[in-house]
């Protein structure tokens, strides 16, 4: 698995692993804590997480919101309509993604 050099980054990172094919294999992924008490990852991603725990899915965003027991999500950095924004994501075989791109938009709900 890749290190995460960014501290404020390795703090909301949530790996997820599960048995599959009668425990013989297993599946990772990744999650991140967005809020206190709930994490968001792929929701093709969701046998590797507790359907109980499952709170919504965006399949048109492929997003899976779900409740986790840790409590205390990261502090957000200030956002800004024209600021740089990096996502970062886990291949499959735990490889390091990383997309750059920018605000164009803040809906406030």
């Amino acid at each position: 698995m890749a290190r995460i050099a960014e501290p404020r980054i390795a703090q909301a990172y949530l790996r997820l692993q599960a048995r599959t094919h009668l425990g013989i294999d297993s599946a990772i992924g990744a999650a991140v804590v967005v809020a206190n008490g709930i994490a968001v990852t792929n929701a093709h991603n969701a046998n590797l997480v507790d359907p109980k725990s499952v709170i919504g899915v965006r399949r048109d965003y492929d997003l899976m919101f779900f409740r986790i027991s840790r409590s205390q999500p990261p502090e957000p950095a200030p956002v800004e309509v024209g600021g740089a924004v990096i996502a970062y994501g886990q291949g499959g075989g735990g490889d390091l993604r990383v997309a750059h791109g920018v605000v164009r938009e803040i809906l406030r709900c």
